[in-house]
């Protein structure tokens, strides 16, 4: 686990941590051993640090969303089970790429986070 950011609050420092990302790894058996609650608890946990993450981007007070190049979208897109899988294969090949970019003057640390969903119809109860 590593300190994300400390922010002073009433006297006191408020830390944030992250995971290391490299120290998580579960293999494909792991992941579908988990049951559709603890992924809902998981998913919630990701998508409440993203609100954070953008909360603290904007708290700086000092935001600009288009010239700091700050994007939330959702693209749906069609594909087969075979293009799905190129495309993440990709993907992967071009998020690996600048991930393992060095700091260097004018580099920018960003986060850029994925979501794959496929549309299923709901389950009537």
């Amino acid at each position: 686990m590593t300190v994300a950011s400390e922010t002073p609050v009433r006297g006191a420092l408020e830390r944030s941590y992250r995971i290391d990302p490299g120290t998580v790894r579960l293999t494909k058996e792991e992941i579908k051993a988990i049951d559709p609650e603890t992924h809902q608890k998981y998913f919630s946990i990701f998508v409440a640090s993203l609100l954070e993450d953008f909360g603290r981007y904007t708290r700086t007070g000092d935001i600009d969303v288009v010239g700091d190049d700050v994007h939330y979208l959702q693209i749906p897109i069609l594909a087969t089970p075979e293009e799905f899988a190129s495309f993440m294969k990709g993907l992967a090949a071009l998020v690996k790429k600048f991930a393992e970019h060095k700091p260097a003057q004018h580099r920018i640390r960003r986060t850029v986070s994925i979501v794959t969903l496929p549309e299923k119809p709901t389950k009537a109860r």
